[in-house]
């Protein structure tokens, strides 16, 4: 058991090391491979013929292909061990598998910019072994090989597959690769149409209206008969996503590549073929299958309908995808629809002591977030907008991220987000509202108006009764007798 626990802890170190080796031997492979490239590039004369440079160019790309591939440990003594006229005989397995080891690094190299452009395989004039080429056909079968135990063990390769593809013309082609779809592994392959991008290594027929180009490659792309297959999306890429977690660096590759297919997509034509349609008020169901299982869902076509509460501009910085695939930003915008409730659940990392939310008041509505290529122009940015937008949008995963609404309400939990990937959306612009403030304003001016006429003639009423009555004065009545008494010098106070 000791001895057991020891394995299992110097088996992830091991794991580390042999990556960290090939990591540096990447980086090798880059300075001496980047530098030959660049001294090439400096002596091509301005005035060469077309015909010239790019004769040059191919002979320039051969002897580049050349030093990588020694540099990965295969050189010309492992291609004459690959000898044409006949399928893999098991005395080549050994050149095949050092082949498909080496091929393995090649996508990091390739995103560096350090692998020469691969060309059309043109069965009329075969290139030379070693020549790194590209195929598409359609897949005819598929086999699962298992090398001997100590080359297994010596290449980290339990497994690989041996494709047989059906180019133009009905022309047979074999690609080995030793990863295949996820869709692919109960063999319900149907006619699906595919590409690679490798190595020629034999001829396995030497006939000459059958050659039987034999090519080892990373992967085998996938194009199913789809709208996002038509646009050259490779679907096996979608079996690197985590389901449920943050986005990841290793998922980038299938994040950009699908951005980058998207440049050719047409809006309208894919407005018209969306078959699914998600607003704020309709679309449970579709909802439903995106958080349930949103694997199943990956590269489908969605019509979004709804009011964008943020749109911000997301800068790409990082080189490599800046070179490959010509990007240096895109668009993420979030749309919700809250008549669409979603629950929170636990995040992995807190998930000890952690307590679940059982109520309805630890839901949230379902937030949508689409990354595209652009926006339609004049429409607002930023974190705070209301704009009606329609999105025909591919779905790419479902992510999580942490909910403002659970942590103010004291949950550590993530929230799911169905995230979709467009090219642009149709932005619907709203009429501005019909503002009845000079209504209300000309009232209060009337009613101000009427209050001041009534008083004003309430005072006016009132000045006019009393100015009679101070030009007439008091009147005073006298009695006549009085007036006698008075005049006959009697007192007016007898009597009394």
């Amino acid at each position: 058991m000791a001895m057991e626990r020891r394995t299992a802890w110097i088996a992830p170190i091991a794991r580390a090391t042999r990556c960290a080796a090939q990591s540096s031997a990447a980086l090798v492979i880059c300075v001496l491979i980047g530098l030959p490239l660049a001294f090439a590039n400096e002596g091509e004369s301005p005035n060469a013929s077309p015909a010239e440079a790019q004769t040059a160019s191919a002979a320039t790309s051969t002897d580049e292909l050349r030093r990588l591939l020694e540099l990965l440990g295969v050189d010309e003594s492992h291609f004459r061990s690959l000898m044409d006229g006949h399928p893999i005989q098991p005395d080549e397995n050994e050149a095949l598998l050092k082949l498909l080891f080496a091929v393995r690094r090649l996508p990091q190299l390739e995103l560096r910019g350090t692998v020469p452009a691969a060309l059309p395989l043109d069965l009329k004039h075969l290139p030379p072994k070693g020549s790194r080429v590209t195929i598409a056909g359609r897949l005819r079968a598929i086999a699962s090989e298992q090398p001997p135990p100590e080359l297994a063990e010596r290449f980290e390769l339990p497994r690989y597959y041996r494709c047989e593809v059906e180019l133009a013309d009905s022309q047979p082609a074999i690609v080995y690769v030793d990863v295949i779809p996820q869709a692919w592994q109960d063999n319900s392959l149907g006619d699906p149409r595919v590409g690679a991008t490798g190595f020629l290594a034999k001829l396995a027929s030497e006939a000459a209206d059958t050659p039987t180009p034999v090519i080892v490659a990373p992967r085998l792309a996938w194009y199913p008969d789809s709208p996002l297959g038509e646009l050259g999306m490779d679907f096996g890429l979608f079996d690197t996503l985590r389901q449920k977690h943050p986005l990841a660096s290793d998922e980038r590759f299938c994040f950009y590549e699908m951005l980058a297919r998207l440049r050719a997509a047409d809006n309208s034509q894919l407005a018209s073929a969306a078959t699914a349609r998600l607003t704020p008020t309709t679309g449970g169901e579709i909802a439903k299958r995106l958080l349930q299982d949103p694997a199943s869902e990956s590269g489908k076509l969605v019509l979004l309908e709804g009011v964008a509460r943020r749109a911000i501009r997301v800068e790409v910085t990082d080189p490599d995808i800046r070179r490959r695939y010509a990007i240096d930003h895109y668009f993420e915008v979030d749309l919700i629809f809250r008549d669409i409730r979603v629950r929170y659940e636990p995040a992995q990392a807190n998930q000890e002591g952690a307590e679940s939310p059982s109520s309805e008041e630890d839901t949230g509505p379902l937030v949508i977030t689409c990354n595209l290529l652009e926006l339609p122009p004049g429409m607002p940015t930023g974190d705070r907008i209301s704009e009606l937008v329609r999105v025909p949008a591919f779905f790419f995963k479902l992510w999580a991220f942490q909910s403002e609404l659970a942590e103010q309400a004291g949950y550590h939990h993530l929230q799911f987000a169905p995230l979709f990937m467009a090219r642009g959306a149709q932005w619907i612009e709203q009429p501005p509202a019909k503002s009845y403030t000079w209504v209300f304003s000309l009232l209060l001016v009337a009613l101000l108006v009427a209050v001041v006429l009534v008083v004003w003639g309430m005072n006016r009423a009132d000045r006019r009764r009393r100015v009679p009555a101070a030009v007439s004065g008091p009147q005073t009545t006298v009695d006549p007798a009085m007036l006698a008494a008075f005049d006959r010098g009697e007192s007016t106070d007898a009597g009394r």
